[in-house]
């Protein structure tokens, strides 16, 4: 088969207690087998092991397996009974939201999800850009909506309000200007997914990167097409404020954007080198940054796209969209 990901060893791996690469590797197999993410079965299998740990779930669910971290055989059968609706199976193969929902005795609070879909295998408590990034994506909990990777890197000041367009902090851990940073992301990376290109390959991860300019060069070249960097910024503002237009349709809005519970309220055991132990988000902060960055998006302060900010992108009120009242 294919060689492993980072993002399958980490969900079938260390966020499961199992150390064992082989296992990872059949868990994968299975995976793909059965048409399952793997990321999403890894987080929801954790959940699972966690909430039977603090006693709100029957093991009677459980076919005979004993849910236990690092349990290999448990790990695989789990796989198995999620993908055959077997058990305790039948009850996660609705999502970790509705599951959790199903289960009840407080099992959500232990459910690490945005809109339904599962945290990535990353701590974000300490990175605000991320948490906010992650939080207010539009396909529910995703890293490939708006990941701030140069926020990692110390980058100068001075630089940094230049290619973002306003006062954004060098410290990570900082909360101010990281609404601006997010925007900026989310637009670059609406860009990249409609001209085709990898997001490794743009200011995700590095300064010298393509961007604007340059993908505006390509486009002319492979196209014909004379678009400059203000037109480009403008096409992924409208395709991510038309995403967030269809969640609006859809039921969801300010309620819906906001890291899990728990990263407000339980703190890191984890240290690192910038790190300290008990890192949590801060609510207040966390609030101040979602307003803004509605606001710099031309949404209003329940998430919803004024109707300047439609008018202005192109957008039309037709009966895809009814204005909420």
């Amino acid at each position: 088969g294919e060689g492993p990901d980072y993002g399958y060893i980490g969900a079938l791996g260390f966020t499961l207690g199992c150390n064992n690469l082989e296992t990872v590797l059949r868990g994968v197999y299975l995976c793909n087998k059965y048409g399952l993410d793997i990321m999403e079965v890894g987080s929801i299998i954790a959940w699972i092991t966690e909430i039977y740990e603090k006693g709100l779930v029957d093991k009677e669910l459980f076919n005979g397996l004993k849910p236990e971290w690092g349990n290999e055989e448990f790990i695989l059968g789990m796989i198995e009974d999620i993908a055959l609706r077997r058990g305790v199976g039948d009850i996660l193969a609705e999502g970790v939201l509705r599951a959790s929902q199903k289960i009840g005795n407080n099992s959500l609070y232990y459910a690490l999800h945005v809109k339904g879909q599962s945290w990535i295998l990353s701590d974000d408590r300490a990175v605000p850009s991320f948490a906010l990034g992650m939080a207010t994506a539009t396909r529910g909990c995703d890293h490939l909506r708006s990941r701030p990777a140069l926020d990692l890197y110390g980058l100068p000041e001075e630089f940094l309000e230049e290619l973002y367009g306003g006062y954004v902090s060098s410290d990570f851990r900082s909360y101010k200007g990281k609404s601006r940073m997010v925007r900026w992301h989310e637009i670059q990376y609406a860009v990249v997914d409609s001209i085709g290109l990898c997001k490794f390959q743009t200011r995700f991860i590095s300064v010298h990167a393509p961007s604007f300019d340059e993908w505006s060069k390509l486009i002319e070249y492979a196209c014909g097409l004379r678009l400059g960097r203000s037109d480009l910024f403008e096409i992924g503002e409208r395709i991510y404020t038309l995403e967030r237009m269809f969640n609006i349709q859809n039921g969801f809005n300010r309620k819906d954007d906001y890291p899990p519970d728990r990263m407000f309220k339980e703190g890191t055991k984890a240290t690192g080198v910038t790190v300290e132990p008990g890192t949590k988000l801060d609510y207040g902060k966390f609030e101040a940054i979602l307003t803004e960055y509605y606001s710099l998006h031309g949404w209003d302060k329940e998430g919803v796209p004024t109707r300047e900010t439609i008018e202005k992108l192109g957008l039309s009120w037709d009966k895809t969209f009814d204005w909420p009242t």
